[in-house]
């Protein structure tokens, strides 16, 4: 390993003439000089030239620098870095799940020999461990020691608790809750009155696993998920929940007999006006101006028995529901004097002539009175018939309207039950074979001693024809109105 020969490794005679030797003892790594001279009889000749060669050695192992051992990353597809090692040509790089790399996600050669190496296939979240050796003309290196590190992702959308999907609540500031979401620091709710959630109500962000709304939720109903956040980001969102917060009840209204009415028949029910919300009703009723309770109703209507002639009454409905209750005012109404009962009358159809193809809605407005009162009128009857009404209630579109209970209905077709039974206003329509009645579309008017009904009829293509148009009406006492007719239309 000097260029002098001072002190030679390899100092050898060869045993033939051969012009060849090959060690039988290894020389370490390092750069040496050799030379030869030849012998013979006559002694040995002039030394060769000499030149010069390097015994090179396998690498030693890499020194990793990144990832850091323990580290965390959002990185899918992190770059390994390490030390450069002297006469490595690539490096051999494996990433496995298993700290005994039994089956690597990674087993790869760098293209060069520079120390690093960048994912290009992602990494499913998880820990990894990895190592690294040098490769070079003389073989592999030893591996380096191994390092782990974690692929986190943003976390899974969270189970919610409470409130249920479809619950009901009186509560206008509830509580969310929902459960942890692993690998989360924090989380965002979102409440709206909106499935799109276009304009949440509630946008807020906590490190807990409930919240509460911080000011009061108008009644309505609701919609609300939630998102986990992290270090890597927002997961997705959760299911979304609905749910309803309910109000008191609206004020009671519209009462009948009307506030201040006089002449009130002595069979007169109590009437009002649906509240809002209302799931029952408190009925006060009596002489006195503060008048006492008397019973609970489910609907809105109670019948107070005969009352006395000529007497100021005054009552009061108070609405309720499982959110409260709301009260109404204290009517009053005088009855009229003791003795008989008065029949009901009819009024006027408008129109009362004309026509329309069939498959259009047309509205026909009715009016009957009663001299009691219209609190005293039980059914009002629109009778449109091709045969003259006396003489059939089959095949004809026959309409009732049942005061006490506010309801629509129509025969049937052989004239011999009524069909519906549905409340006005509601989305049903009720129909036999001539003609369909649309709930929604029909409004009841009360004043006075008058009732006016708004019928929304469509009549079918076998209805097609000149027909005649009836009204009769019926009190609580069984008195009626003449059928009369009341004028002619053409189903086109």
């Amino acid at each position: 390993n000097n260029p002098a020969f001072s002190s030679p490794e390899v100092n050898a005679v060869t045993p033939t003439e051969e012009p060849l030797y090959t060690l039988t003892t290894p020389l370490a790594p390092g750069t040496y000089h050799w030379r030869v001279r030849a012998l013979s009889d006559c002694g040995p000749g002039p030394w060769s030239l000499s030149r010069s060669f390097s015994v090179d050695a396998a690498p030693s192992a890499p020194t990793l620098r990144s990832p850091p051992d323990a580290s965390h990353t959002c990185d899918d597809t992190p770059t390994f870095e390490w030390g450069g090692v002297a006469g490595a040509t690539s490096y051999r790089i494996q990433v496995d799940n298993n700290p005994a790399f039994s089956s690597p996600e990674v087993n790869a050669v760098t293209p060069t020999e520079e120390p690093a190496y960048t994912l290009t296939t992602p990494l499913a979240p998880g820990t990894y461990h990895w190592r690294v050796r040098a490769l070079s003309d003389c073989g592999p290196g030893p591996w380096s020691a191994s390092r782990s590190f974690s692929v986190d992702a943003p976390p899974d959308p969270p189970v919610l608790f409470s409130p249920a999907g479809g619950v009901h609540t009186c509560d206008t500031s509830p509580e969310f809750s929902w459960d942890v979401s692993f690998g989360a620091t924090s989380y965002r709710i979102q409440v709206d009155n909106h499935a799109s959630f276009s304009s949440p109500e509630i946008n807020a962000t906590t490190a807990e696993l409930h919240y509460t709304a911080p000011s009061a939720l108008a009644p309505g109903t609701y919609h609300w998920r939630v998102r986990a956040i992290n270090g890597c980001g927002s997961g997705p969102w959760s299911v979304v929940w609905d749910f309803v917060i309910d109000a008191a009840p609206g004020t009671p209204s519209g009462p009948s007999p009307a506030d201040g009415a006089t002449g009130v028949a002595l069979n007169a029910d109590l009437d009002w006006a649906n509240a809002a919300g209302a799931t029952s009703y408190d009925v006060y009723f009596g002489i006195g101006t503060t008048p006492p309770f008397v019973t609970n109703v489910v609907t809105s209507q109670y019948d107070p028995g005969t009352l006395t002639a000529d007497t100021r009454y005054h009552w009061k409905i108070v609405a309720k529901n499982a959110c409260g209750e709301t009260a109404g005012p204290v009517w009053d109404f005088t009855t009229g004097a003791g003795g008989t009962n008065h029949a009901p009358t009819n009024g006027t159809i408008t129109p009362n002539s004309g026509g329309q193809p069939a498959g259009k809605i047309v509205y026909f407005t009715s009016t009957y009175f009663d001299p009691d009162g219209n609190g005293d009128l039980r059914a009002c009857r629109l009778h449109i018939g091709r045969v003259a009404a006396p003489k059939s209630l089959r095949g004809n579109a026959v309409l009732l309207y049942q005061a006490p209970t506010n309801k629509l209905m129509i025969r049937n077709d052989r004239g011999t039950r009524w069909w519906g039974g549905k409340l006005v206003g509601s989305a049903n329509v009720i129909q036999n074979s001539q003609a369909k009645l649309h709930c929604n579309l029909t409004t009841v008017t009360r004043t006075g001693n008058r009732i006016e009904v708004r019928w929304a009829v469509e009549f079918k293509t076998a209805f097609r024809g000149r027909t005649k148009m009836y009204l009769k009406a019926r009190d609580k006492g069984g008195l009626t109105s003449a059928l009369q007719k009341k004028g002619t239309w053409t189903v086109q």
